[in-house]
């Protein structure tokens, strides 16, 4: 997990760290979960800095929103190519997909508590997410839908 100091809500810095997963339609679902982790980065940070209004609750509240919703989505189009090709590790991805999905729950109810301390705690969340899950995870699908003609 990042330092504080080390975390970076610049799109095209966090884009650069993720690996590519061999299928176009995932890398781009990918690059967009960058930039909404990127938007709610940006937020948080200068909330950092002075105490937050009830204008930036509800632009945070909006970013996650579209976060969660995103993040269904594509992890419904993994799984719907999972089922599909028969891929071997399903379960175990599909497990880790719920568990990804209950901490986003469990973090949603605390965003709307309007502490910064829990925004904070999500964007550590979010980044440890982003390229715990996609670098390490999602890469073990890359050669299997490759190997299956899907890129």
């Amino acid at each position: 997990m990042q330092s504080q100091s080390q975390m970076s809500s610049d799109f095209y810095e966090l884009k650069k760290r993720l690996k590519d997963v061999g299928v176009a339609k995932f890398n781009s679902d990918h690059e967009r979960l960058v930039r909404i982790i990127s938007s709610f980065n940006e937020v948080v940070d200068k909330l950092k800095k002075r105490r937050p209004e009830p204008a930036d609750w509800e632009e945070i509240e909006k970013i996650f929103a579209e976060l969660k919703n995103y993040t269904m989505r594509h992890f419904g189009a993994e799984e719907v190519l999972f089922e599909k090709h028969a891929y071997k590790n399903k379960d175990e991805h599909v497990r880790e997909h719920r568990q990804l999905v209950s901490r986003l729950d469990e973090l949603e109810g605390k965003i709307s508590e309007k502490q910064i301390s829990y925004a904070v705690d999500l964007q550590f969340f979010l980044m440890d997410w982003l390229f715990n899950h996609i670098n390490r995870h999602d890469m073990k699908y890359k050669d299997f839908f490759n190997a299956h003609g899907v890129s």
